[in-house]
């Protein structure tokens, strides 16, 4: 009996924080595309996070560099997580940083997703399925991270002196990246997908 009025009271308490971050739309309403369509255009990340059919469940506000991720989210199997990342001074969102990444390899869900707003991209894509060994890939880019991280800032510096636009300079160290995991996700059993244009989500 008491476990089903807390329970109450934290979807209730979800309710309100999905209401607040879309006081214009009804939130239970915003399938994955409506929803990631909004976040796009914020300053501030948003993290929206879907069961597995695809019901809106919980909504959280961050500032413009990051949004918290809560730990019990990490719990929730087969469910789609996706955040938005302004484009911000460089005017481009970029692809997942290494802490999203680990979020979702320590994590029970089935996709996550980065909504970016700058020009020429729009998604990032991490999908799972049953056979995927996230603990792997997990293990895998924190034993890399430090090199990839040196490269990244060597060629965003490299770049950026060379031409001045910090946007051309993120959008090629982001490549870095992409290359990166492109390549060894799928050694994990982990789809990597990046979307440049709008596309049918299918569900």
């Amino acid at each position: 009996m008491g476990h089903n009025r807390l329970e109450d009271i934290d979807g209730a308490i979800r309710e309100a924080c999905i209401r607040l971050i879309f006081p214009k739309e009804n939130g239970k309403a915003l399938v994955l595309k409506k929803g990631e369509s909004i976040i796009r255009k914020r300053t501030r990340e948003v993290l929206l996070a879907y069961d597995e059919n695809g019901k809106l469940q919980a909504a959280y506000q961050g500032n413009k560099q990051s949004v918290a991720f809560p730990a019990d989210l990490m719990t929730k199997k087969g469910w789609t997580v996706t955040h938005g990342h302004p484009k911000g001074d460089a005017n481009f969102g970029g692809t997942f940083s290494f802490a999203d990444v680990h979020n979702f390899n320590r994590s029970q869900w089935s996709e996550h997703r980065a909504t970016a707003s700058g020009k020429g991209e729009m998604n990032y894509i991490l999908r799972a399925n049953a056979k995927s060994n996230k603990k792997g890939f997990d293990q895998r880019l924190s034993r890399d991270e430090k090199r990839l991280e040196r490269r990244y800032n060597a060629v965003y510096e490299r770049v950026y002196n060379k031409t001045g636009n910090h946007h051309v300079a993120r959008q090629r160290a982001t490549g870095l990246l992409q290359g990166y995991y492109k390549r060894v996700a799928p050694q994990y059993g982990i789809e990597f997908v990046s979307r440049k244009k709008d596309y049918k989500y299918g569900r």
